[in-house]
């Protein structure tokens, strides 16, 4: 599996614009992820571009600081849109899946992504 741990895109967004984004994670939900609650924020999935494996509206919580990898889900930021999508890393661009076969594979230069965590799970009101 190939990393891109030198990859200096990674961001971490300061509060004020991740308030916009993310929803901190409560403390009694942290052993879902084995993460500190400092280090996960949830974000509700707004489409189903990773259906089946995460429905629209799911809770995902989101792990910083976890190297981006392939084969992964993670919380990418393109053109100042947060898109979760499975990484296929290919030398000096990072190619975006959608699991859901309706929605297109994107690719960009790593320069031209920035990576927010890891999906590191989720949770789904029936």
């Amino acid at each position: 599996m190939e990393s891109a741990g030198d990859f200096a895109n990674f961001v971490k967004l300061p509060e004020e614009e991740k308030n916009k984004y993310y929803q901190p994670v409560p403390p009694e939900d942290v052993r879902v992820c084995g993460f500190k609650p400092e280090d996960l924020v949830s974000f509700i999935l707004d489409d189903n571009s990773m259906y089946p494996d995460y429905f629209q509206g799911d809770e995902l919580y989101i792990a910083y600081r976890e190297p981006l990898q392939d084969g992964r889900d993670f919380a990418v930021m393109v053109n100042d849109k947060i898109l979760i999508r499975r990484i296929n890393i290919q030398g000096e661009m990072i190619e975006l899946v959608p699991v859901n076969m309706d929605y297109s594979r994107e690719t960009y230069r790593k320069d031209d992504i920035r990576w927010l965590g890891r999906v590191c799970g989720h949770s789904r009101e029936l």
